[in-house]
C-alpha cells in the first residue's frame, strides 16, 4: 500500500514537472500572449467592420486604407498591434530554419 502510494506521488510530480515545461515553452507563452492580445484588441476593433471597409477599397489603395486606420485609431489599439508584432517578429525559430532540417547538398 504504501509503495503504491508512493509511486503515484512521483508521477504526480513527474506530470506536473512536464506540464510546466510544455507550458513555458517559447512557443507556447508567444501563442498564448497572442491570443489575449487578439481578444483583448476585439474589444476595441470590430474586425467585421475592418475587414467589409477594405472590400471596399480598390486594391491599388489599400496601403492608404491601412495608413488611414493607423492614424484614426485609439493608443490602446496601437499599443496591441505593436505588442502583436513584438510577439510575431521575437520568436527567432519561425525566422530562421533549425539546423536540424538543413539538408546537406
Amino acid at each position: 500500500m504504501e509503495q503504491a502510494k508512493l509511486q503515484k506521488q512521483i508521477m504526480r510530480r513527474v506530470y506536473m514537472s512536464f506540464a510546466v515545461s510544455r507550458l513555458t515553452h517559447p512557443l507556447t507563452t508567444r501563442v498564448l500572449a497572442a491570443l489575449v492580445l487578439l481578444t483583448t484588441m476585439s474589444s476595441f476593433v470590430s474586425f467585421k467592420a475592418v475587414f467589409s471597409n477594405m472590400l471596399e477599397v480598390p486594391v491599388g489603395s489599400l496601403d492608404t486604407f491601412f495608413l488611414t486606420a493607423l492614424a484614426n485609431t485609439e493608443a490602446w489599439t496601437l499599443f496591441l498591434i505593436g505588442g502583436l508584432l513584438f510577439v510575431g517578429l521575437t520568436y527567432r525559430p519561425l525566422v530562421t530554419l533549425p539546423a536540424r532540417m538543413v539538408r546537406p547538398i
